[in-house]
């Protein structure tokens, strides 16, 4: 079960003097686990859109267990945040079995969708197995569910190849551009949309640089650029997992946490929008992807390393620079701030230099310019559903604003710092004029990771302690 001292300390029968105060602390990885459970849910039901109350609802709750989680003590003679096995093992088999109900891509097709039910059918199966098992047993069907995830995500790309939103086309063809030398900046895109989509122009590539440069492997390998999203995500899901496995030996526990550990690795990878994720190109498994570098790094000793993954953090997209205090709160050497900054100059300089103007157009004015859409899962859609209006576009940045200067106190370690970034990607979200599955798969994707890390402990102190040389 998860049973542990969020400190990452041994703990004794009688448990630490410091429980409830180590309680407040970390907060309970109960609220987190609930939180991360119900966000699924919601977005599986309307694939991250307004359909009404109920759903965005749904939203308010994880994001108040969320924040309840911040101050919140263990009961006494209870470690903070246990939970029985039964309870986290049967998670995994409910996000597996729901997802026999739904395509899980908008444009598989008619026999990859019916292959990816089965898969999950078997999925669920292989979750009673792993809940239920033991030793070997259990082992070998949570290596055998990875496998599943792995191969599922796959089929994604065969059965779904040319699925029908602007974000593809731009990366495919910014990809190809970009190989014959062009300015993805100053590129015509196709249309996708049959001209404008909500009065806005769709032929900008409005993502940072390294967003086309991180999906330039997998266009290259494969002819497509999702290639490269799949070996991110999979990448972050090993190395959080390695983190883990690393701090529950440092402890001496290894076998007693490894089924928390395992769950909440599966609860991430059978998230059951993962692969509409994928399919539809969203590049939020490439933020992941950044944070986490930054976080193995650490774990594993190379704190310069770790600075300039810090900067492709900041350069993965727009909204990171409202993330990336958090970062800097953990990392407060002036030689780690300096590393992260030459390393985003180096990733955005140079596009900047080529074509300023275009630059500036597609990665900042663009989307200053979108305009609020009522289909988006926010406080402003269920305003203009119920009351007919909705609130200015700065509230949501401006929200942000407040809840980081809010979140930034207390910030000491890897674990608070995932969860501040959590309250405020909500509250960003709920806040803003337009929001959609992509930004609330990051969200439950932090989450996963937080879980992980409060299970197995804090911030390594070998990690904490090296300089950034």
């Amino acid at each position: 079960m998860i049973d542990s001292d969020p400190g990452g300390r041994a703990v004794a029968a009688g448990g630490p003097v410091d429980r409830v105060q180590a309680a407040r602390k970390w907060g309970s990885l109960r609220s987190q686990w609930g939180a991360f459970v119900l966000l699924a849910v919601v977005l599986f039901v309307g694939s991250g859109f307004y359909y009404g109350p109920t759903v965005l609802a749904g939203t308010l709750v994880a994001g108040v267990a969320l924040t309840a989680a911040l101050v919140i003590s263990g009961r006494p003679g209870r470690e903070p945040g246990s939970l029985p096995d039964a309870v986290l093992g049967w998670s995994v088999v409910l996000l597996c079995a729901v997802q026999l109900v739904k395509p899980a891509g908008w444009y598989l097709d008619g026999w990859a969708d019916v292959t990816l039910r089965a898969l999950f059918a078997v999925a669920a199966l292989l979750g009673v197995v792993f809940t239920r098992g033991a030793g070997s047993r259990r082992r070998t069907a949570f290596f055998a569910l990875c496998v599943l995830a792995i191969g599922m995500r796959a089929l994604v790309l065969i059965g779904s190849p040319e699925p029908r939103i602007d974000m593809w086309s731009n990366l495919q063809h910014g990809a190809a551009g970009l190989l014959r030398g062009e300015n993805p900046y100053s590129m015509t895109f196709p249309d996708v949309y049959g001209g404008e989509m909500l009065g806005v122009p769709v032929d900008a590539y409005q993502y940072p640089p390294l967003t086309l440069l991180l999906a330039l492997p997998g266009y290259v390998a494969t002819g497509d650029v999702r290639a490269s999203m799949l070996l991110l995500e999979l990448a972050s899901m090993l190395m959080v997992y390695g983190i883990g496995l690393r701090r529950l030996r440092r402890r001496g526990d290894q076998d007693a946490s490894w089924f928390s550990l395992a769950t909440a690795t599966l609860l991430w990878a059978m998230h059951p929008r993962g692969l509409f994720v994928l399919e539809q190109s969203w590049t939020e498994p490439m933020i992941t992807f950044c944070l986490v570098l930054f976080l193995y790094l650490e774990e594993t000793g190379r704190p310069l390393a770790a600075a300039c993954a810090i900067g492709l953090f900041a350069s993965s997209k727009q909204y990171a620079v409202l993330l990336l205090p958090f970062v800097l709160m953990v990392r407060r050497d002036p030689r780690v701030i300096a590393a992260a900054a030459a390393t985003a100059l180096a990733v955005n300089l140079p596009f900047f230099l080529w074509s300023p103007g275009d630059f500036w157009s597609d990665v900042v004015l663009f989307h200053l310019s979108t305009p609020f859409r009522d289909d988006g899962l926010t406080v402003n859609s269920l305003l203009w559903d119920v009351w007919g209006f909705h609130l200015a576009d700065w509230v949501g940045p401006a929200a942000a604003l407040v809840a980081m200067a809010a979140c930034l106190r207390g910030v000491r370690d890897h674990s608070t710092m995932i969860h501040r970034m959590v309250i405020v990607m909500l509250v960003l979200l709920l806040a803003s004029k337009q929001a959609f599955c992509n930004y609330y798969y990051l969200t439950a994707s932090l989450i996963a990771i937080m879980l992980i890390l409060g299970i197995t402990g804090g911030t390594s102190p070998a990690a904490r302690a090296r300089p950034a040389s």
